[in-house]
């Protein structure tokens, strides 16, 4: 075959690569056909590796890149010998496995494959656990170089940029206040989505405090010392008043989370006698605990200038035991109007302040005088014997008759006083008297006896105006004689009469009754006379009425009786058996002619009225048959009207079968049920019992059924429930067994010394009600139960002697009870003498160890009364103080030297020797 040129080789064996023996279409015809190499196989994603190739036409522009699209283009160039590179490649960001690499120049191709691997990122934390709002440092490494990273904990997330070498270094977080327990910190790559963990223990705040002193008086300072709130955080101090929190301050505390005397109060005098509870609340950490003192209070007297006193004197008061300086008021009795304000010196005492004039009105009474002081609020009362005058009165006769007058002549009044008179109940003055310098009054006044005090003896009052003291007279009033006559003294209801009466007033009117019902009013003529005519003679059930005549102005009366005819009624029934509530028709006769009459149903309330006809007969009337009120099936119409007597209509009652049924038999108390009735009276009131206990009513429907919605009592081992209707007054009774609670109590700590942190924990109650807690008989908290009926209650162990303690949960609904026992570590405590001699002015030396951390010890000794000394315990329960010197005025013997803990409770004694001077 001739030898052809280069470029005709191209054209020739365009479309085909010889690979050896074989021709590959689309490539160019070399010996060994074009190649790729790298200088690695495999190696993360992102990572630079070398790549260079063969066999490419010369000078050849090559496009390098991955996979099948083109992604990471490098352009190289072939040189004359149609090779290229070492260039560099960077691997695109892909998932792991293999990738190919091509090397492409026009129709010539060259590829390889690479191994991608998976990144394992690791996370490291500079701690293991950290209190919330600390900081700590996380690292991490095998993430892509320099891609972004973020770090998260607890929702905080923080990106950081990776290195060259894809590390992280001292990456700051902040705890956020989160519960105790263990937090998961993440690192995740936003390139290479590798993510690594750790993890974090978050620890929980319990704060410890107690106040600068346990006994204060109103008006001191109290601070608090305490620990283990957040670093720094600002603590709010508030006083607790049942439910009620009232701020009271706030504070910061140290970087450790505690503090000495800080947050002070002053005791309100409110308090005084009382115990004051204050609460102390991190605003970061929310955390609090309780803490308080006992308040002292004042006790008050007060005695007057005199104890026996007359109207119009001036009474002072002197008294001891209030707060100093402070402003006492001064009220009488149960008026809180102020009567005057005493200041307290600086013991809290006064003398003979506070002057009061004492007023007529009190004379003959025993005032009470109440005492309050403004800022202590202690009160006393004292009480004051007042005397009284005594006047008497004498009338100008003591028996007189109507019209005559009549004057008064007194003594014994307040001197120049006015003295009003009324008569009776009425309290209309009748007429003034005017009492003289000494008192008295002589024929004073000029009133007329009143025709209608005739034949009664009326009593006249006298009531001073200054001194409010009193005096009654009693009179006796003649009367007139009158006489009465009808003009017959048997007489049938309905029937006319006439009457004539004498001996009354001239001229006054005369009121004529019979049986107490008005009949005629006349007046009196010259002669003394009245005539009542065209009388009518009413209808009445009695033998016989009164015939009654009343002078209106004298009140003169005259009665004579009359004889009352009679009627003999009778009555039937439609039907003499019903139930009650049915409908039967009444009718009758033999009554009065157009008279009232009243039919009485059964009790004596249900009635119904009715009126006869010209002939006394009672027109047919119904009415509903009532309920027997008694045990009897019967039940009685009673018919009476005022001109006969009574007709009895006896009725037979029909039963009612009346029954109750509950939506269950058995359930838990607190459960509603459905109690359904029947058998009741349609329409009738069914009024429904608990154990003897009203819970309400409601109406039986047109089928004579009731229902009712009933929450099941607690406290009870079962209910039973009654329905009685109000007209067939059957009862109808269920009961309904209650199941109990079966309530638990778990310690977090079983054993612990005062201070420890503490959860009480409780099941089987009731959901939401309230629980209350309480440690050795002492309340520690009331907390809510939740919907399953548990709750969890963190606490502190209390100061206390060792030994065991019982710790009890009560549910005030359900009354359940939970106990168990909790043992207080008894603290063991070792008290030394620097030396155990010395002369009276010698400090001595006290070595204590084993106490509490932090505890104040006082010190007291068997030669005085009283605390001589306070230690302050170290960290580790240790101190060694020299502050106590014994006094130069001991002599020489042995000094008993007593040291106990606030907290550990355990008292050490301990005998030092007094030598001569």
């Amino acid at each position: 075959m001739p030898t052809s040129s280069p470029k005709l080789t191209r054209a020739l064996l365009a479309g085909a690569f010889i690979a050896g023996s074989a021709i590959v279409p689309g490539g160019f015809a070399h010996a060994a056909g074009e190649y790729l190499t790298l200088s690695s196989y495999s190696g993360s994603a992102g990572s630079v590796i070398q790549v260079g190739g063969g066999n490419f036409a010369p000078n050849a522009a090559i496009s390098i890149y991955s996979g099948t699209a083109a992604v990471n283009t490098v352009a190289a160039t072939a040189d004359a010998s149609g090779n290229f590179g070492p260039i560099a490649y960077t691997v695109p960001i892909v998932g792991t496995g293999g990738l190919p690499i091509n090397a492409v120049a026009g129709i010539e191709t060259a590829g390889n494959s690479f191994y991608v691997q998976p990144l394992f990122p690791t996370l490291t934390l500079s701690t293991g656990s950290a209190n919330p709002y600390s900081s700590f440092t996380a690292s991490a490494s095998g993430f892509l170089a320099y891609e972004n990273v973020k770090v998260a904990l607890a929702g905080t997330v923080i990106q950081v940029k990776a290195d060259s070498q894809g590390a992280l270094s001292d990456v700051s977080l902040t705890v956020p206040n989160v519960p105790a327990g263990t937090q998961t910190v993440t690192a995740a790559g936003q390139i290479s989505g590798a993510t690594a963990t750790g993890y974090l223990y978050v620890n929980g705040f319990y704060p410890s405090v107690s106040p600068s002193s346990y006994y204060l008086l109103p008006g001191q300072t109290l601070s608090f010392n305490g620990s283990g709130f957040a670093n720094g955080e600002t603590v709010d101090v508030a006083q607790l008043d049942g439910t009620t929190a009232t701020a009271a301050g706030s504070f910061v505390v140290a970087s450790d989370g505690s503090f000495k005397a800080a947050g002070s109060v002053t005791i309100p005098y409110s308090l005084a006698g009382k115990f004051a509870n204050y609460s102390l609340t991190g605003e970061t950490s929310k955390a609090g605990a309780i803490t308080g003192a006992t308040v002292g209070q004042f006790f008050a007297n007060v005695s007057p200038s005199a104890f026996y006193i007359m109207p119009g004197a001036s009474e002072s008061f002197s008294g001891t035991g209030f707060a100093a300086g402070e402003t006492i008021t001064v009220t009488s009795g149960t008026n809180s109007k102020v009567l005057g304000t005493i200041t307290a010196d600086i013991t809290g005492s006064f003398k003979a302040a506070g002057a009061l004039t004492i007023p007529f009105s009190a004379a003959g009474t025993t005032p009470t005088y109440h005492f309050a002081g403004s800022q202590s609020l202690t009160t006393t009362d004292v009480s004051v014997t007042v005397g009284q005058l005594f006047p008497q009165i004498s009338p100008s006769g003591y028996y007189l008759m109507p019209g005559e007058p009549l004057t008064f002549s007194g003594s014994g009044f307040a001197p120049g006083e006015t003295v009003a008179v009324t008569q009776g109940q009425d309290a209309a003055v009748l007429e003034t008297l005017t009492a003289d310098e000494m008192g008295v009054f002589t024929d004073a006044g000029t009133l007329t006896v009143p025709f209608n005090y005739a034949g009664t003896s009326p009593t006249y009052h006298f009531l001073g105006s200054l001194s409010l003291s009193k005096s009654d007279l009693q009179l006796t009033v003649g009367q007139l004689q009158p006489e009465l006559s009808p003009s017959s003294y048997y007489l049938l209801p309905g029937s006319k009469f006439s009457a004539t009466a004498t001996g009354f007033a001239i001229g006054e009117k005369v009121d004529l009754t019979i049986g107490g019902t008005a009949l005629e009013t006349a007046k009196v003529g010259e002669m003394g006379n009245v005539d009542f005519t065209d009388l009518t003679f009413p209808t009445s059930t009695k033998a016989s009425l009164d015939l009654v005549a009343t002078g209106e102005t004298s009140l003169a009366t005259s009665t004579v009786s009359v004889s009352v005819g009679q009627y003999f009624p009778f009555a039937s029934s439609s039907s003499y058996y019903a139930q009650p509530g049915t409908k039967v028709t009444i009718s009758g006769g033999g009554f009065a002619p157009n008279d009232n009459v009243i039919l009485t149903l059964g009790a004596a309330d249900a009635t119904v009225t009715d009126t006869t006809d010209e002939m006394g007969n009672l027109k047919p009337v119904t009415v509903s048959v009532p309920n027997a009120t008694g045990p009897s099936n019967q039940v009685n119409i009673v018919i009476s009207s005022i001109g006969a007597s009574p007709v009895t209509v006896g009725l037979t009652l029909a039963p009612f079968m009346t029954q109750l049924s509950p939506s269950t038999y058995y359930a838990t108390p607190g459960t509603s049920v459905t109690l359904s009735g029947s058998g009741f009276l349609p329409g009738e009131m069914v009024n429904l019992i608990q154990d003897k206990i009203a819970l309400g009513n409601a109406t039986a429907d047109l089928k004579g059924a009731v229902s009712f919605t009933q929450i099941l009592p607690f406290a009870a081992t079962s209910a039973t429930y009654t329905a009685t209707g109000v007209t067939t007054a059957t009862p109808s009774t269920v009961t309904i067994g209650l199941s109990a609670f079966n309530a638990g109590l778990t310690l977090s700590a079983y054993y612990a010394q005062g201070g420890s942190a503490e959860t009480i924990s409780g099941a089987g109650y009731v959901p939401g009600e309230s629980v209350v807690v309480t440690w050795d008989g002492a309340a520690v908290s009331t907390i809510t139960a939740d919907t399953m009926g548990n709750f969890s209650l963190p606490t502190t162990v209390p100061y206390a002697d060792g030994g065991n303690k019982k710790v009890v949960a009560t549910g005030s609904t359900s009354m359940a009870t939970a106990s168990t026992t909790f043992t207080q570590a008894t603290i063991y405590v070792s008290l030394q003498l620097g030396s155990y001699a010395g002369a009276p002015g010698t400090a001595v030396t006290f070595v204590g160890t084993g106490y509490m951390p932090g505890e104040t010890v006082d010190i007291t000794t068997d030669r005085i009364t009283g605390i001589v000394a306070h230690f302050k315990a170290d960290s580790s329960g240790s101190f060694t103080d020299s502050s106590y010197i014994v006094p130069v005025s001991f002599t020489p013997g042995t000094l008993g030297l007593t040291a106990t803990g606030e907290h550990s409770l355990n008292a050490q004694s301990i005998t030092y020797y007094v030598t001569g001077a």
